[in-house]
């Protein structure tokens, strides 16, 4: 790849524990909790208990897995652990979309499954469209390039799809550190010596940085990693401890019934996901995985003090974790929404607006096919949206002969007009979406003062740029103002007040960027997708190896998602579908997929971005499985050789077209 001849460098020989090393980083990328609990902490630091579990909320969804027990109100369970915390005296100096659809309500009497999980958008991508064939696997789907295996796909009997389970796999512990030892700290059991591990980073130029880092029972000190923090930071992930996601990887791929499939989601550690699936025999269902602490209610929301705790709580069983086969509805569906269930799993979980979309689109008719499968999955209706356009009509903020921002009428019969759909062309959109930006500025600043950023989406670092507030925040807020909830809303006059001021900001912003005419004006004007390659700030290759920005709809809370933070803007990369795809159970040589840029990794390759334009377009190209359907479009055959040593006989030809 010509990225390393920019750098200077080759690509060392790969090994089995570069994969191994590579799933272990990308499954703790997806085991949050850690961050936010520092953050939660500052929060209660500078709010108060009140306060801060005001502005750090969760939606009171229903479980989109339709579980017979529901939680119970997470602002009172986050409301205990902020007064918890704050009498232990712990106090300091920020997506996907995946269901099934049983038989009974498609076309052909055979159940479609379709997943799309969200990434930050970026070139190249995180997966690569592969068919795996082999003595025991024969898996098509979306894979991670160095693991081998299929992440999101199937296997000709079992479909599957995922999304990041958003679960509390993480929890903080702050540790006393002996001053004149600073390997010693305190348990209840008095001082004991940690572990020191020593990291040399050979960086460019020939320099070797040195780190060293205490390792306590909790797990490694990050405290020096995280801006302003003095203090001892243990972080326990799930997804740093011993154990292998191999066996649970591979035997996805290869389980032949849904016992199977079953058994290998059981061997899942680390990080949680949610997996939906669906058979060839008819069954349909959906799991929640991986190695989750068993807390009790409201406990591991904050940082823990170290020296008084008994040592890392135990996992659940796999068992215990939320799961359904067979609903009676036909449906099974995850938006990393809060998924129900008896334990305490955390309260990091996204609003369910697109889990209650998803529902709402496959309820409104019957007879579903691949064609309604994809209609859903590029939808970008926004109920909040369509509250938010009621409210500014209830107080005429948009209005001028009402009182609302002079030469608003226009704007008004625009929002009269909208059909509900965050789409790249709409300028409804580009005025909604940005008064609520607005509305979210100026309120959550009234109410969080110098933490506003933290409840904004703002991160804990530059390797954690974003926190998870951000995705919580836009039901409950707007809930807020329509109800005239204190504190955010002090009463109807002040309500009419802060929309006026919203929409005037936001209308003033439209007409800087995009001018006075307001037919104009579009939301993909403003809203834009980037993929960004890690070298784009080399100077001219670089950027050649990035494309974009191009106009693109939706927002964090839409099906078709186009995900950024308030804090951050709209002009930082956001975060879209990363591959979609749906799988016909009666046919699989019907099922499609999508890509946002290509299947190559190399810039200058003919598939490096080849698939932009299908991606904007919301078209989609065909996932065929049988061998007769994928000769029959073969563009290209690449036959991959053993090196033979020397005196060795010839490989045999019919051998190497095999494996080919």
């Amino acid at each position: 790849p010509p990225e390393f001849a920019l750098i200077g460098a080759a690509p060392e020989p790969w090994h089995p524990e570069h994969t191994l090393l590579l799933g272990r980083l990308l499954v703790f990328s997806f085991a949050g909790n850690w961050d936010t609990e520092l953050q939660r902490e500052r929060l209660l630091d500078d709010l108060g208990a009140e306060r801060a579990a005001e502005v750090d909320r969760v939606y009171p969804a229903t479980a989109a897995t339709a579980s017979a027990v529901s939680y119970a109100p997470a602002a009172a369970r986050l409301l205990r652990a902020y007064r918890s915390a704050q009498e232990a005296g712990l106090l300091v100096d920020p997506a996907s979309n995946a269901w099934a659809v049983a038989g009974s309500r498609t076309a052909s009497g055979a159940p479609l499954l379709a997943s799309d999980p969200h990434l930050q958008s970026q070139l190249p991508g995180l997966f690569h469209v592969s068919h795996i064939r082999g003595d025991t696997i024969d898996a098509i789907g979306a894979g991670i390039p160095g693991i081998p295996g299929i992440a999101v796909g199937h296997n000709g009997r079992i479909a599957w799809g995922l999304t990041a389970g958003a679960a509390d796999v993480s929890d903080c512990y702050i540790e006393t550190v002996d001053p004149a030892d600073p390997t010693r700290y305190l348990t209840p059991g008095g001082w004991v010596t940690g572990r020191t591990r020593i990291e040399r980073i050979a960086v460019l130029g020939g320099e070797t940085v040195e780190e060293r880092v205490l390792e306590t029972r909790h797990g490694p000190v990050v405290g020096p990693a995280v801006p302003g923090e003095r203090r001892a930071v243990a972080l326990r992930s799930t997804a740093l401890e011993e154990g292998e996601i191999a066996s649970a990887f591979l035997g996805i791929a290869v389980a032949t019934d849904v016992e199977a499939f079953e058994q290998a989601l059981d061997r899942w550690s680390g990080a949680s996901f949610n997996f939906v699936w669906a058979s060839c025999e008819g069954d349909i269902g959906y799991r929640l995985v991986g190695r989750i602490p068993r807390h009790e209610q409201g406990e591991g929301l904050l940082p823990q003090a170290g020296a008084r705790s008994p040592g890392p709580a135990r996992p659940l069983p796999p068992r215990a974790l939320p799961r359904l086969v067979d609903p009676p509805e036909g449906i099974a569906v995850s938006s990393n929404n809060a998924p129900g269930g008896e334990f305490e799993l955390g309260e990091e979980w996204f609003e369910s607006w697109r889990a209650e979309r998803i529902r709402e689109l496959l309820d409104a008719r019957g007879g579903h096919d691949i064609a309604s499968m994809q209609a859903i999955q590029l939808d970008r209706a926004s109920r909040p949206l369509e509250l938010l356009r009621d409210l500014l009509h209830k107080v005429d903020a948009v209005d001028g002969d009402a009182g609302g921002t002079v030469g608003g009428h226009e704007v008004a019969a625009l929002l009269t007009e909208w059909d509900g759909q965050v789409s790249a062309e709409s300028a409804a959109a580009a005025v909604l979406e940005l008064t609520y930006m607005e509305l979210a500025r100026l309120l959550v600043t009234r109410l969080a003062g110098r933490s506003a950023p933290t409840v904004l989406g703002n991160g804990v670092n530059h390797a954690v740029p974003a926190s998870t507030f951000n995705h919580r925040l836009q039901g409950p807020l707007l809930d807020a103002v329509r109800t005239l909830q204190g504190p955010w809303i002090h009463d109807a006059a002040d309500r009419a007040r802060v929309l006026r001021s919203a929409a005037s900001e936001a209308l003033a912003t439209l007409r800087a960027r995009l001018g006075e005419d307001v037919g104009g004006w579009s939301w993909g004007a403003m809203h834009r997708l980037r993929l960004d390659h890690p070298l784009r700030a080399v100077p001219v290759l670089g950027q050649r190896f990035s494309r974009g920005p191009y106009p693109y709809g939706g927002d964090l809370n839409t099906v078709n998602t186009g995900g950024f933070t308030i804090w951050h803007g709209l002009d930082r990369r956001g975060y879209a579908a990363a591959y979609r795809h749906v799988i016909d159970l009666g046919d699989l040589d019907a099922s499609v997929f999508q890509l946002p840029a290509g299947n190559s990794g190399i810039p200058g390759h003919a598939r490096y971005d080849d698939c932009i334009d299908e991606y904007l377009d919301g078209r989609y190209r065909p996932l065929v499985y049988g061998r007769e359907a994928i000769e029959r479009r073969t563009q290209h055959v690449l036959e991959l050789v053993p090196l033979t040593p020397p005196g060795a006989a010839e490989p045999r030809a019919g051998a190497m077209r095999e494996n080919a």
